[in-house]
């Protein structure tokens, strides 16, 4: 099976990390301002997302840099809601209206303060800011890898896969869904790609691990070099990939019911044939 293309502190000093200003500026404007079209629904899907991914503002940024910035302010991969805006402000990243778009990445734990994972913020991160696949690599294994033996076991892959996942197949959607409610297809393709979603994280632990228990920088590394598996550092690719392994599950699912209908008919008929000959 494979895929088809089809810490509790206030942020001051700390070294930023530059955008451009002008592409940041150009990343902001609405798609309706440049897209002539009919119905909402007109606009393919992959545009809306790739402006749901540049809604939150670090395309314009080099993703190690955030990655560090990030780090500066957080702990055990937890940040508070009041640190976490300083960071954006401090990137000159902050609008207040936007900031609910993270709430997809809120944790469950009870504190005085609201807290957020950022863990996934930087995967969030690593995926749609800049950066070459091998950097990006580097960051995600990074990010996961929290042991000195620089490995990733089952466990982290496992939770890398579905971070990844997580992000490109549902943050990313619902964020387009509230940038365009009235989009017919998004709404579609969020039901999809939740279907579609444990195949998805068996399908890319296969296609990382194999048949190993877990995997070091390097291996990891050249594994995403490959055509397949470098898709999990591109929401669009995941997403491109979801769509060829549905239509590979869609079929499966025909074979499977015709198969079924088959034997059906072929009980019905042989039963008729003994109650003729009785």
């Amino acid at each position: 099976m494979g895929c088809s293309e089809s810490r509790s502190s206030d942020v001051s000093t700390k070294t930023k990390p530059k955008s451009n200003k002008q592409a940041r500026s150009n990343s902001k404007r609405s798609l309706t301002m440049d897209t002539t079209i009919n119905t909402i629904s007109d606009i393919p899907s992959d545009i809306i997302y790739k402006d749901a991914e540049t809604h939150f503002g670090f395309d314009s940024f080099k993703a190690n840099e955030v990655v560090d910035f990030i780090e500066k302010y957080s702990k055990s991969n937890k940040i508070s809601e009041g640190n976490l805006r300083n960071v954006l402000i401090q990137l000159k990243n902050y609008n207040p209206s936007d900031f609910s778009s993270y709430k997809y990445f809120k944790t469950n734990e009870e504190s005085n303060d609201i807290l957020y994972n950022t863990q996934r913020i930087k995967t969030l991160v690593i995926l749609i800011a800049k950066g070459e696949l091998s950097e990006k690599s580097q960051l995600l294994f990074e990010n996961y890898s929290l042991n000195p033996e620089q490995i990733l076991d089952a466990v982290s892959v496992k939770r890398l896969i579905k971070d990844i996942l997580f992000i490109a197949l549902n943050v990313i959607p619902k964020q387009a869904r509230f940038l365009f409610p009235d989009h017919s297809g998004i709404r579609s393709d969020i039901v999809n790609f939740l279907s579609l979603k444990s195949n998805m994280t068996i399908f890319f632990i296969d296609l990382i691990l194999g048949n190993k228990k877990f995997i070091t920088k390097n291996d990891f590394i050249a594994k995403l070099s490959n055509e397949e598996a470098r898709k999990l550092a591109s929401p669009h690719g995941i997403r491109l990939c979801c769509s060829g392994l549905g239509g590979i599950v869609y079929k499966k699912s025909n074979y499977l019911k015709k198969r079924t209908k088959i034997r059906h008919l072929r009980s019905q008929s042989d039963n008729q044939y003994k109650f003729v000959r009785s």
